[in-house]
């Protein structure tokens, strides 16, 4: 656990709603993890493991291994990209405001996957602020659907000759086929503003084939 706070995500000062103000920017850094378990685990199947002929030779002296990475979401800022008076509430030419915080009804935490995928809110949630004014709501304010990865491999290495080694090595990345998504779109600009609309690839298989000699 842990947690890591900034006041911008970026050298460019322009990103500041009000840059002598920087301390109404400090808030979690937008790579801010605090919560993350990893887990990694090794079987040397015993199963055949130095049987001689054909079957110890096929069967025997195989690798399992595998592992699991479980994590909380990414922060999120909601901003507006459009022209003074849509979006630059604080008219000062630079886009990426803020707006005002949502009313108290609005829900802000504990979404479901589901929930990223319709829409966590409106963009009628967020009130604008008063033109020429910057927003009250804060930077990475809220976050992002969590994410878990089990990969999985299994290997052997065959002796040919004396001299000659065969590895052979499968791999499987996202065994079970979760769907991880990606950060929902967080611009008031956006069509699809506080939907999920991308998820990280589906599982994979791979195999790779080594000769040392």
């Amino acid at each position: 656990m842990g947690k890591v706070l900034t006041d911008a995500d970026s050298d460019q000062t322009a990103l500041y709603q009000n840059v002598n103000d920087r301390a109404a920017e400090r808030a979690p850094a937008a790579f801010d993890v605090p919560r993350r378990a990893s887990f990694l685990g090794v079987w040397e199947i015993p199963f055949f493991k130095g049987q001689r002929g054909p079957a110890g030779m096929l069967l025997g002296g195989w690798q399992l291994s595998g592992t699991m990475i479980m994590q909380s979401g990414l922060p999120l800022s909601v901003t507006n990209t459009a022209p003074y008076p849509k979006g630059d509430f604080n008219a000062d030419g630079t886009g990426g405001d803020r707006p005002n915080n949502p009313a108290a009804t609005v829900r802000l935490d504990r979404y479901q996957i589901s929930d990223y995928l319709t829409g966590i809110f409106r963009a009628s949630d967020f009130p604008t602020p008063t033109l020429g004014a910057n927003g009250n709501l804060g930077r990475n304010t809220f976050r992002g659907p969590g994410y878990i990865q089990t990969d999985a491999s299994l290997s052997k290495k065959f002796a040919i000759t004396e001299r000659i080694g065969l590895g052979l090595r499968l791999d499987a990345c996202n065994v079970p086929n979760r769907k991880n998504l990606l950060e929902p779109v967080m611009d008031l600009n956006s069509n699809t503003f506080g939907k999920s609309t991308d998820t990280l690839p589906a599982k994979a298989y791979q195999a790779n084939l080594r000769v040392t000699f």
